[in-house]
Protein backbone atom coordinates (compact mmCIF):
# COMPACT_ATOMS: atom_id res chain seq x y z
CA UNK A 1 0.00 0.00 0.00
CA UNK A 2 1.33 3.51 -0.99
CA UNK A 3 1.56 6.27 1.59
CA UNK A 4 -0.81 8.89 1.01
CA UNK A 5 1.54 11.79 0.77
CA UNK A 6 3.16 10.55 -1.88
CA UNK A 7 0.40 11.01 -4.17
CA UNK A 8 0.40 14.75 -2.98
CA UNK A 9 4.60 14.84 -3.22
CA UNK A 10 3.91 13.52 -7.14
CA UNK A 11 1.02 16.32 -7.34
CA UNK A 12 2.57 19.04 -5.93
CA UNK A 13 6.08 18.06 -8.09
CA UNK A 14 4.14 18.49 -11.24
CA UNK A 15 2.69 21.65 -10.22
CA UNK A 16 5.88 23.11 -9.64
CA UNK A 17 7.32 21.62 -12.68
CA UNK A 18 4.79 23.71 -14.36
CA UNK A 19 5.87 26.87 -12.83
CA UNK A 20 9.23 25.96 -13.73
CA UNK A 21 8.46 25.59 -17.29
CA UNK A 22 6.20 28.97 -16.94
CA UNK A 23 9.05 30.70 -15.54
CA UNK A 24 11.24 29.97 -18.28
CA UNK A 25 8.55 30.83 -21.04
CA UNK A 26 8.66 33.86 -19.26
CA UNK A 27 12.17 34.47 -19.11
CA UNK A 28 12.51 33.48 -22.87
CA UNK A 29 9.77 36.66 -23.94
CA UNK A 30 10.31 38.94 -20.93
CA UNK A 31 10.39 42.52 -22.24
CA UNK A 32 11.03 44.46 -19.14
CA UNK A 33 13.68 43.82 -16.31
CA UNK A 34 10.57 43.26 -13.68
CA UNK A 35 8.78 40.58 -15.84
CA UNK A 36 12.85 38.83 -16.48
CA UNK A 37 13.31 38.87 -12.37
CA UNK A 38 10.07 37.28 -11.95
CA UNK A 39 10.60 34.80 -14.15
CA UNK A 40 13.68 33.80 -13.01
CA UNK A 41 12.49 33.45 -9.46
CA UNK A 42 9.69 30.97 -10.41
CA UNK A 43 11.71 28.81 -12.30
CA UNK A 44 14.51 28.84 -9.29
CA UNK A 45 11.83 28.07 -6.98
CA UNK A 46 10.42 25.28 -9.14
CA UNK A 47 13.46 23.33 -9.34
CA UNK A 48 14.49 23.89 -6.12
CA UNK A 49 11.22 22.74 -4.58
CA UNK A 50 11.62 19.91 -6.77
CA UNK A 51 14.77 19.04 -5.70
CA UNK A 52 13.85 19.50 -2.34
CA UNK A 53 11.19 16.67 -3.17
CA UNK A 54 14.02 14.17 -4.34
CA UNK A 55 15.83 14.70 -1.72
CA UNK A 56 13.18 13.85 0.67
CA UNK A 57 12.30 10.80 -1.09
CA UNK A 58 15.87 9.50 -0.91
CA UNK A 59 16.22 10.44 2.81
CA UNK A 60 13.07 8.23 3.38
CA UNK A 61 14.45 5.54 1.71
CA UNK A 62 17.92 5.66 4.05
CA UNK A 63 15.65 6.10 6.75
CA UNK A 64 13.51 2.92 6.12
CA UNK A 65 16.70 0.69 5.22
CA UNK A 66 18.05 1.80 9.00
CA UNK A 67 15.62 0.78 10.66
CA UNK A 68 15.36 -2.60 8.51
CA UNK A 69 18.97 -2.82 9.31
CA UNK A 70 20.06 -3.14 5.77
CA UNK A 71 22.51 -0.02 6.14
CA UNK A 72 24.05 1.48 9.37
CA UNK A 73 23.46 4.55 10.35
CA UNK A 74 26.65 7.18 10.73
CA UNK A 75 26.72 10.21 12.54
CA UNK A 76 26.57 13.53 10.44
CA UNK A 77 30.39 14.28 9.17
CA UNK A 78 31.54 10.96 10.61
CA UNK A 79 33.08 8.28 8.63
CA UNK A 80 31.01 5.23 6.89
CA UNK A 81 34.03 2.48 6.55
CA UNK A 82 35.01 0.19 8.54
CA UNK A 83 38.34 0.49 8.65
CA UNK A 84 38.53 4.16 9.64
CA UNK A 85 41.10 4.72 12.72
Amino acid sequence: MTDPEEGARIVMGLVMLVLAILGALLVANASDDPMLAFGYALMIFGVAYIFGLVRAHYDAIDRAQASDGLIKAAAPGRDRSNNAA
